[in-house]
This record gives structure tokens, sequence and C-alpha cells, in this order.
């Protein structure tokens, strides 16, 4: 008699878990690298987005890393086994050299609720001609990303990017932004002679923030050819 009865209570459970609903959600590649692109220009590719499960997929939010990507999803609510596809944009504005952007999803996919995708391009540079003798300032970062790696939440980061002022004439630094309130930069000098170095010290506070992300400073000077830099710092912040 037990021994049915524990016969009936096995089959039951095996019925409820066969009977589980569960949307999976799965992609074809995790990493767009668009190559070698030009400054200000736009290119385009898409992401082609999975449900492997045996329940509806439901994308809710859509979050980049900047406004540098824009993204379009025509289908948030996916059927098992069907797929969806969504679209990216790019735009690097004035960024230069290697770049590295974020797609972050969120859906109620139960193998990932929360999934990243990465958006990769090396930025060639737009030369501008300017008199080797003209008497204007020139801003030149050897170094214009930094990676954190792996963050602790909670953890305050810091690193100096350093710069030269190439030209022959004073440079001003005339503005700092950052992209983000976790992000904090501060200038070592706003003037800065012919030949002379700076320091801006670039702060993180990973607090409020999760998982892989990058943050922006954008420097604004006299620099006639470069009027604006962007420089980027990375992190993955875990728990």
């Amino acid at each position: 008699m037990i021994k049915k009865i524990l016969l009936v209570l096995l089959i039951s459970v095996i019925s409820i878990f066969a009977q589980e609903k569960y949307a999976e959600i799965s992609f074809d590649y995790l990493t767009i690298d668009f190559g070698k692109i030009d400054q200000n220009s736009h290119v385009y590719s898409k992401f082609e987005i999975y449900n492997k499960g045996n329940d509806t997929l439901r994308i809710g939010e859509v979050l980049v890393s900047s406004l540098s990507v824009q993204t379009r999803l025509f289908k948030r609510v996916i059927a098992p086994q069907d797929s969806a596809e969504l679209y990216i944009q790019y735009n690097p504005d004035i960024r230069e050299r290697d770049q590295m952007e974020f797609v972050t999803l969120t859906s109620n996919a139960r193998n990932k609720p929360r999934f990243q995708l990465t958006v990769k391009a090396f930025v060639k540079v737009k030369e501008l001609k300017v008199e080797t003798d003209a008497n204007v300032p020139e801003i030149y970062f050897p170094v214009m990303t930094h990676n954190f790696g792996v963050v602790k939440k909670g953890e305050i980061k810091s690193f100096e990017f350093k710069f030269i002022n190439k030209g022959k004439k004073s440079l001003k630094i005339q503005n700092l932004k950052s992209t983000c309130g976790c992000t904090a930069a501060i200038m070592s000098s706003n003037e800065i002679p012919p030949g002379a170095k700076g320091v801006i010290k670039v702060e993180f506070d990973s607090t409020t923030q999760s998982g892989k992300l990058r943050r922006s400073v954008r420097v604004i000077s006299n620099d006639p050819v470069h009027p604006k830099t962007y420089l980027n710092i990375y992190a993955d912040v875990v728990e």
C-alpha cells in the first residue's frame, strides 16, 4: 500500500515538472563588431532574439550604455520557439580608437532575466588640416580608456588620465561632464601652457551600479581640431 502511495506521489511530481512553463532567452551571438568606422558615421546591424522555452518571452527594458547606440525592437512578446530582431544603430560621434558599448535587456526569461550584449568598433580619427606653425593649442591623451575589471558593489575606484598640450598656445579646459552621477572628474589645472602636462582624475562609485558597464567623461577645450574628447571607463560590478 505504501509503495502504491509513493508511486502515485512520484508520478504526480513528475507530471508537475513536465507541465512547468518557462521562457528561455537565447542569441546566435553576443557581440557585434563593426570593425573600422569613421567618426560621425552611422552603421547598422541586428541581434536575433530566440525564445527556446515553452512559455511566452516578454522583453521589458532595453538599456544602452551611451547615446551613441540606438535600438529598435518591434516585437517584445515572443512566443515559444519563435524569434524577434533587435536592430542596432551606432554613431560614434567624435570618439576615437577602440570603443565598446553595452545593450542590456530585461525579461521574464528563467535562464537570464538580465541579458547583456556588446557593440564594438574601432573609430578612425578624422584628419583635420591645421598649419604646423599655427598658434593654437593641441590636446593629446596617450590613453583614453581604462578598465577597472571586476569591482565589488560599493567600492570606489579612480584612475588618472594624463594629457599633454602639444600646441603653441595655452590649452584651456572649458568643461568636464560625465554621463552618470556615479562618475566624477577632477582637473589638475584648467589652463595648460604649451608643452606642459595635465591630469584628469576620474572616480567611479559602484554603489548604485551593477553588471558590465561603460561610463564616459566629455572634455571640452579650446583645441580647434579636437574641441571634444571622450574618456571612457569600464567595469564589471558584482555583488
